[in-house]
């Protein structure tokens, strides 16, 4: 290989390089376009989810106040039918001190039946209702000392009810309620055995 083919080829070479430095430098503002691009549609996507997001509690939260809207007449007629409650009441608070509680309907009765149920009523049944309702009716008679002589069972009444929940509200021993033809009604299988505190 004579110089000047060496010289060729270096120019060449270098001509290349020159050439892919400047094609770098492209790649490298396009791609810095493209990521600012990118941060800025993830920044727009963020906030329109955010906003999305309040707009499904907000329609999550009237659900609930409709579901509460349909479910708390059948629920008290269930108490007063077919667990022959004397007295019943909707939204009862009471607070202890720093503590509070909050039940969607109560009934009870002094007669016979000697009996508390605190019912809670949601738009779809899940595993944390459960919980709660569970949670209330162990407290109910630190919050209601006057009827420490009854026992206390708990409703949970749900417009959904996925089956799995279902089984699981059953098998803590809480009475159910489904929502059907616009009417709440009594779900418990027949010889269910409520578990009372």
């Amino acid at each position: 290989m004579t110089d000047q083919q060496r010289q060729e080829l270096l120019d060449n070479f270098l001509t290349g390089l020159a050439q892919l430095r400047v094609e770098t430098a492209e790649l490298r503002a396009s791609q810095a376009t493209t990521d600012a691009t990118l941060a800025k549609q993830i920044a727009e996507n963020r906030k329109g989810f955010a906003e999305q997001r309040k707009q499904m509690d907000n329609v999550m939260r009237g659900l609930g106040y409709t579901a509460e809207g349909l479910a708390i007449p059948s629920i008290k007629t269930i108490l007063v039918k077919q667990f022959g409650m004397e007295s019943v009441v909707e939204n009862a608070r009471r607070i202890k001190g720093e503590r509070m509680c909050e039940y969607d309907v109560l009934g009870y009765a002094n007669s016979t039946t000697n009996l508390a149920i605190v019912a809670e009523v949601k738009n779809r049944a899940n595993d944390a209702a459960i919980d709660q309702v569970l949670e209330q009716i162990t407290e109910f008679h630190s919050f209601y000392p006057e009827h420490r002589d009854k026992k206390v069972q708990g409703l949970l009444a749900a417009v959904n009810f996925p089956p799995d929940v279902k089984k699981r509200a059953l098998d803590s021993g809480l009475h159910i309620a489904i929502l059907e033809d616009d009417l709440f009604t009594l779900q418990d299988p027949k010889g269910f055995v409520a578990k009372s505190y």
